[in-house]
This record gives C-alpha cells, structure tokens and sequence, in this order.
C-alpha cells in the first residue's frame, strides 16, 4: 500500500486500539478515573460519557480522531526523516499531549481541566504506547 494517508489513518487506529486497551484496564483497576473516550465525549457532547451507546459512540470518535493524528504523523515524517522513527512517534505523541491538556485548561473544559496525578500518569503511559505502536505500524507498511 502506498497512499499515506490511509497508512497513516490505520496506523493511529491500530495504535489507538492498543493503546485504548491499556486504558480501559488501568480505568477498570481504578488507577485512573478517567478513559480516553472521556475526552472526546466532553469535546463533543459536554459531559463525560453516562451510558452504554454514549460510551461506545465515544470510543469509535477517539479512535477515528487517533488515525487523523495518524495522518498527521505520517505526513510529517519526510520533514523529520524516518530513521529512529519509535522515539519520534513518542516525543510526536507527547507533544500532542501536552498541547491537548493545555487546551482542556486554556478553553475550561469541565471534567478535563483538573485530573489527579493517576490519571494525567496513565495518560502519559497510555499516550507513549499509541507513539510507539504507531510508528512501528507505520513501519511495517514500509511506507517510508
């Protein structure tokens, strides 16, 4: 497959569902209180998810939004070249943690502006793992 643009939007999908996954037990062990899905549900219905279709309607958003961030990766990967590509899927995907968070602060967004340290921790765990998983995606469609 050539196009980098699908590359890219099933390589944040695909890392997003591992990435989610990890998620969803760290939030079931009661580490963290909060799920990634709970972020787009805030962006997109302004209240945390509160019932099963609200929930799996979230997710499938927070996966689609992940392969845009895919798309985003891929695209500027000629620009940083690809070598040493895993350590800049993740610095890539912290930087877009960072930029999120300071988003939830900077536009007051309720339920997303104060986070306790567990859960701002699994995100940072959780977001790592989505930088490397994407990567390594993207590297073995060998679209570099």
């Amino acid at each position: 497959m050539k196009d980098r643009v699908l590359i890219g939007f099933i390589s944040g999908i695909l890392a997003a569902m591992g990435a989610d996954i990890i998620n969803w037990v760290l939030y079931c062990l009661n580490y963290t209180d909060m799920r990634f899905l709970d972020w787009a549900a805030v962006v997109f219905l302004g209240h945390l998810a509160t019932n099963l279709m609200e929930v799996i309607v979230m997710q499938i958003t927070q996966m689609i939004w992940d392969g845009v961030m895919g798309i985003v990766f891929i695209m500027i990967i000629p620009a940083i070249k690809s070598y040493g590509l895993v350590m800049k899927g993740v610095i890539f995907a912290f930087v877009l943690l960072f930029i999120f968070k300071g988003a939830t602060v900077l536009f007051d967004l309720p339920d997303l502006k104060i986070i306790s340290l567990e859960t701002f921790l699994s995100n940072v765990f959780c977001t790592i793992i989505w930088g490397i998983l994407v990567a390594l995606i993207i590297k073995r469609f060998k679209a570099l």
